[in-house]
């Protein structure tokens, strides 16, 4: 019977033909020996050999990949029914791709500003100061220590770095040990990369410009800080650096994505993750400190704000609860409806907040999580109206205002006196993923990133547009009202000095005619010039009054510009400004804290002149920094 089969397939593989690719021809396998003499010992073509061949082998690894990607797409789409938003996470960022990692070559960093029904521009002179590429993938979270001195960052590469705010005595101590793998470096790198157009040949040409020991994967030790792509920006441009381009640390343990981290009072870190853990670490230590098994993914984690040793912990498995640290127990837990996606204390840390799948947020008192109240984060009408997905929920410092944002593209404030919302913040493109919004420190503002590539920014007082117009237009009045009177003294200067040298030009002349001519026209000129003081007199006292009236509209709230600011409804906020941050989804964008400006900026530096300091992360694993020194302008 095998002897049947062989001569079957010799009988298959003796129909086959072989083409001359060089002529065009084609002859059977048994007459290759004729057609290619220069084949000295032409061997009888079996199925057996052909499998070995190298066509084959190439032809069946084909086959084998087919049904791999046809194997994996059904897996995609068994795992989305199965995790909800967190499988159309993951299939969004395939659909994305990885794209190019290079860093943007412009030769301006002057950052082009956009507004939407706003009558001034606070965003007026936004500049690209610092921009840094080193996490594979995107980052999903990014938040800076309570002292301001450290910037901690994770995303779907696993590993958390923390990076270290220049100005500080330890950046000092991390710039000088790792001399020679900053900014010169990596610029250097990235050149002999031929620019960085990917990450591949970008991180290859860093890490041997920043030399060996640099493998990247690490848990936390010295010499895997890994390879870092960092675009120098000129300081004539106004470039500085924020962070060190050189992580600080670089912890790894984490096996999935790290989807949040918090802070405490004393530098401790948390890393929440959705290989169902969240890990504690310390700056001053290299390695994981302890680690809380989960039963399903982590997706949110919180210090408490009075004491540290405890918090809070949000997960797939429908469990909120709060961990004591030293005992590395859980002392309270609740359980809630559906999948909890976000989760926060109170300022004062009196009360417990989750944040659910389903839109609702439910209130807990800490001590016991006991219920207390919820709310619904949803419209009443269209195809939210059933509540989509709670991303992220802050407090204002003062616990006065909670900030919700959800996956129906909507920011809400809610009075936290009466529980009811004050302000819905609408814009941004937030369907899928896990995109937070926050306050700015003053509260006066909330930023926003977006699956497009823009960052928002809204005012939370939706009345500051009219206050900031009045303020604009008082000073631009001042302004002018001073220019008038500079240029008025300057014209009664120059009129004293022609009015002398026509004097002496008529003692010199005897001609008569030309007396009387010039009589005639210094009379004309003389009225000419009480007629332009008496414009100027005019306009000086339009000034007046205009400067008058902006102060007593503004008194009186008569500074209308509703229609300008999309205001028909009380509760919605369409005026917005945004800029382009990145080349694909914005993740997180925040405010940077007063504190890090003051010790970031050089000492020759007046930091007062820093209107805003903002931070965003990308889809590719970039971060920047833009700075914006400019006042307020009327549009």
């Amino acid at each position: 019977q095998q002897q049947q089969q062989q001569q079957d397939k010799d009988i298959e593989v003796a129909r086959m033909m072989v083409k001359n690719l060089d002529t065009g021809e084609y002859c059977m396998v048994d007459d290759v020996a004729d057609f290619f003499p220069e084949v000295a010992k032409a061997e009888a073509f079996t199925l057996s050999l052909f499998e070995e061949s190298d066509a084959a082998k190439a032809e069946k690894s084909g086959q084998q990949q087919q049904q791999q990607q046809a194997d994996a797409g059904e897996e995609a789409k068994q795992s989305e029914e199965a995790l909800g938003f967190l499988g159309k996470l993951r299939n969004v960022f395939k659909s994305k791709g990885s794209g190019s990692l290079k860093l943007s070559d412009k030769t301006t960093n002057v950052v082009r500003v956009r507004s939407k029904r706003k009558n001034v521009l606070e965003l007026s002179d936004l500049r690209v100061v610092q921009s840094v590429l080193h996490h594979t993938g995107p980052i999903w979270t990014a938040e800076f220590s309570q002292n301001g001195k450290y910037l901690a960052t994770g995303g779907q590469d696993s590993i958390v770095r923390v990076w270290i705010v220049v100005g500080t005595p330890d950046a000092e101590a991390h710039r000088a040990k790792h001399k020679g793998r900053g900014a010169d470096a990596v610029a250097a790198a990235a050149a002999a990369a031929g620019g960085g157009s990917t990450a591949a040949s970008g991180a290859a040409a860093t890490a041997a410009a920043l030399g060996a020991g640099i493998s990247g994967g690490g848990a936390g030790g010295e010499d895997s800080l890994g390879p870092t792509i960092s675009k120098q920006i000129p300081a004539s441009q106004g470039g500085r650096n924020i962070v060190d381009p050189v992580p600080f640390r670089l912890y790894s343990g984490h096996k999935a994505d790290v989807i949040d981290v918090a802070w405490s009072k004393a530098d401790f870190l948390l890393s929440a993750s959705i290989d169902k853990s969240v890990r504690l670490w310390h700056v001053s230590r290299g390695r994981c400190l302890c680690e809380f098994q989960h039963s399903d993914f982590v997706t949110a984690v919180q210090f408490h704000p009075v004491e540290d040793k405890y918090f809070v912990s949000g997960s797939f498995d429908k469990k909120l609860r709060i961990w004591n640290i030293p005992d590395h127990r859980v002392v309270e837990w609740a359980q809630t409806a559906t999948i909890i996606t976000a989760a926060t204390f109170s300022p004062n840390g009196k009360m417990t907040v989750a944040g659910l799948y389903n839109g609702q947020c439910v209130f807990y008192q800490t001590a016991g999580l006991k219920y207390f109240t919820q709310i619904d984060c949803r419209n009443r009408r269209g195809k939210y109206r059933k509540g989509k997905k709670v991303t992220s929920v802050e407090f204002s410092p003062d616990g006065k205002r909670l900030l919700v944002t959800t996956n129906d593209s909507r920011v809400r404030m809610f009075d936290m006196g009466d529980y009811s919302m004050t302000t819905k913040f609408k814009g941004h493109d937030n369907n899928d993923l896990q995109i937070r919004a926050s306050f700015s420190e003053d509260c006066q503002h909330i930023i926003s990133g977006s699956e497009s590539e823009f960052v928002y920014v809204w005012n939370t007082d939706m009345h500051r547009e009219e206050q900031l117009a009045a303020a604009v237009a008082e000073q631009q009045a001042r302004q002018q009202q001073q220019q008038q009177q500079q240029q008025q003294q300057q014209q009664q200067a120059g009129g004293g000095s022609v009015g002398s040298a026509a004097a002496a030009s008529n003692n010199k002349s005897n001609d008569n005619s030309k007396n009387g001519n010039n009589k005639n026209n210094n009379d004309k000129n003389s009225s000419s010039g009480d007629g332009d003081k008496q414009k100027d007199k005019t306009k000086n006292g339009n000034v007046a009054e205009a400067i008058h009236a902006s102060k007593t509209e503004h008194h009186h709230g008569l500074f209308d510009l509703s229609p300008r600011l999309g205001l028909g409804k009380k509760d919605r906020n369409e005026a917005y400004e945004y800029f382009k941050s990145h080349s694909t989804t914005v993740t997180t964008a925040q405010f940077v804290p007063r504190r890090t400006i003051e010790q970031s900026i050089p000492p020759y530096q007046n930091p007062r002149k820093v209107k805003h300091l903002i931070v965003t992360t990308g889809y590719h694993g970039g971060i920047k920094f833009f700075e914006n020194r400019g006042a307020p302008k009327l549009l």
